[in-house]
């Protein structure tokens, strides 16, 4: 009877903050033992009303380290499991973090806040991976337990650290696909992600937090009463500073607005005042009054973002020494980890793409359909797409120098036959001639098979020797192409005879067409374009840059305001094509007959 009772005890409507002031002590050896104070953070405060408040189906929070960040999940295990128990699953990138959190951090909330010890005592078990209090299950996993993931529903799912999880766990989905997905039984099911960002285009949580409310912790000015959002780029320190004189001649944050400086000392003040603004709003104190400005964007993610400078536990001179050192002496990945961890901020990697001037400068004055008086042979290269296939015809001649001969688009839906034979004709009767009369058509055609490969392995089959059905790969090979055999279609049709499957370093042959786009007029190989290629064509051609990621690995991403690649990966093939038949090796002859056969060695 008096679990009964228990049961039908209306609970208070609290949030994980209010539910801690009252409830959660930290113990004897926390760094702040007794009863919890989130005034400490007051920045959490209001991610913890949102968690509470129904709105949302996500919350996002974006933080540097010792920020509060654990401390918001812990807020919100403790009163959901206190207040109303419904399945919770905590997800961490390793399964030490989980042991910390699950035998530490966990284990002494419950013990020291009363009313959770006694649910665990009576009747609950407190296993490292699973915790059961009033019949209620709190489970712990970390990224590569996909399985366990999966076979788990959770009301709330929370995911600490989610940009250092793989992106794809064990090839079932993202973190994030695999938490919706354990919720999809909860109406009322909450997502919590808690990170630190990392790298510019690459971060899960800085996604998330875009997508959302995007709302950032603002400070009002001291000296003018704007508010402002405190960064990196606004801490300041004394001129010849380094990273142990900043201690003692001090760092402090310039106001964006007026200047004035902000110490310390002011962080309580200003933090006990900071509210969060959206993109599209601006505050100002007027009069002693907040005046706001300016609309929240909607979203059913309220997404908060808090720079590391407002922390109550680490000066601005620890911050500003950090960074000097990692500047000063560090490497490049020192100097990410201090942008991303000390101030939640992203870090920004420089791409390397031709730019749209350097792409002016390779124009030529010859008609499209034209092929320059230095060809020798003439390779395609294709890129498949659900309705239409994209294709370049280039001509290749001594020192590997080369001429845009056609870019084109064959327009069909590449399930059915009708676009495939539209793609025979371009490589059985296409034919291009120079302006002295010569006759020239495509010696190789390099297609890319990762997508319709049916229909491509069926084209290859048809045109053996003559087509090259290619698979690229982000992984760096020994060599910039290789071979395999093939000798079933991915639907289970049997090839006879076998089909060649051409494989190649997709890094090297896109940095390859980037490094001959910058070669000058007079340098040898170039990559010349004609005068009468559009505007669609140039952009796609650049529409990737690579980046250097700080742990060496590189990486192609697509530019911002791009959105389609498909002429640069038809260029690569057509490049592949060209370095199969070793165009680099040919010589131009002196005389040069009408319909020719050019007669090459295939390298492998």
């Amino acid at each position: 009877m008096k679990s009964a009772a228990r049961l039908l005890k209306v609970q208070p409507h609290r949030d994980p903050c209010e539910w801690a002031r009252v409830n959660r002590f930290l113990p004897p050896d926390a760094a702040e033992p007794g009863l919890f104070r989130p005034e400490r953070t007051p920045y959490v405060i209001p991610i913890s009303r949102a968690i509470s408040s129904g709105k949302y189906n996500r919350i996002v929070a974006v933080m540097a380290c010792q920020m509060g960040k654990s401390d918001l999940a812990l807020n919100t295990i403790g009163q959901v499991m206190d207040d109303n128990p419904v399945p919770i699953l905590y997800v961490a990138p390793t399964q030490k973090l989980v042991t910390s959190i699950s035998r530490d951090r966990v284990t002494k909330m419950f013990r020291y806040a009363p009313s959770l010890s006694r649910k665990i005592n009576e009747g609950g078990l407190d296993h490292l991976t699973e915790k059961w209090i009033s019949g209620t299950a709190l489970r712990f996993l970390w990224a590569s337990s996909a399985t366990e993931m999966s076979a788990h529903p959770a009301c709330i799912v929370i995911l600490d650290e989610i940009d250092r999880m793989p992106e794809d766990i064990r090839g079932e989905g993202s973190p994030m696909t695999l938490a919706e997905a354990r919720t999809s039984t909860y109406p009322d099911a909450l997502i919590l992600v808690v990170s630190t960002p990392t790298i510019e285009g690459h971060s899960p949580v800085w996604r998330l937090w875009e997508a959302g409310t995007a709302l950032v912790w603002c400070w009002p000015c001291l000296g003018c009463g704007v508010y402002f959002a405190p960064m990196l780029a606004l801490l300041k320190w004394a001129d010849g500073a380094n990273k142990d004189s900043v201690y003692d001649e001090g760092a402090w944050v310039e106001c964006p607005e007026c200047g004035h400086k902000h110490y310390e000392e002011d962080k309580e003040s200003l933090n006990a005042n900071g509210i969060y603004l959206g993109k599209e709003q601006d505050a100002r104190i007027k009069d002693g009054k907040t005046e706001i400005s300016g609309e929240v964007y909607e979203s059913l993610i309220g997404s908060f973002r808090v720079s590391g400078l407002c922390s109550p536990f680490k000066p601005f001179t620890f911050r500003a020494s950090k960074f000097l050192e990692a500047a000063k002496e560090g490497t490049e990945e020192d100097i990410k980890g201090v942008i991303n961890t000390q101030f939640g901020e992203l870090f920004k990697i420089k791409g390397d793409a031709p730019a749209p001037t350097e792409v002016d400068a390779l124009k030529l004055d010859y008609p499209l359909g034209e092929v320059h008086a230095g060809a020798i042979v003439l390779t395609c290269g294709v890129d498949v797409q659900k309705r239409c296939l994209y294709y370049v015809v280039r001509a290749w001649g001594e020192k590997d120098e080369s001429w845009i001969v056609q870019p084109g688009i064959l327009w069909g839906d590449t399930h059915s036959e009708h676009v495939w034979e539209k793609l025979e004709a371009l490589l059985v009767d296409g034919e291009w001639a120079a302006a002295t009369g010569e006759k020239y058509k495509i010696f190789r055609l390099a297609i890319d098979s990762q997508y319709r490969t049916d229909m491509v392995y069926g084209f290859a089959e048809r045109h053996k020797g003559a087509v090259l059905a290619c698979d690229g790969t982000d992984r760096r090979l020994g060599a910039p192409v290789g071979t395999s055999n093939v000798s079933v279609t991915p639907s289970g049709r049997k090839i006879k005879g076998g089909l060649t499957l051409w494989k190649f370093d997709k890094h090297y042959f896109r940095t390859w067409i980037y490094g001959r786009m910058r070669r000058g007029p007079d340098e040898d190989g170039r990559w010349n374009l004609s005068d009468q290629v559009d505007g669609d064509y140039c952009k796609q051609i650049v529409a990737e840059e690579m980046i250097a990621k700080p742990s060496g690995a590189i990486v192609w991403v697509m530019r911002q305001g791009y959105r389609d690649n498909h002429y640069l990966d038809a260029e690569v093939h057509a490049r592949v094509a060209a370095h199969v038949v070793n165009v680099d090796l040919l010589v131009k002859r002196r005389s040069n007959p009408p319909q020719r056969r050019v007669v090459m060695r295939v390298r492998k």
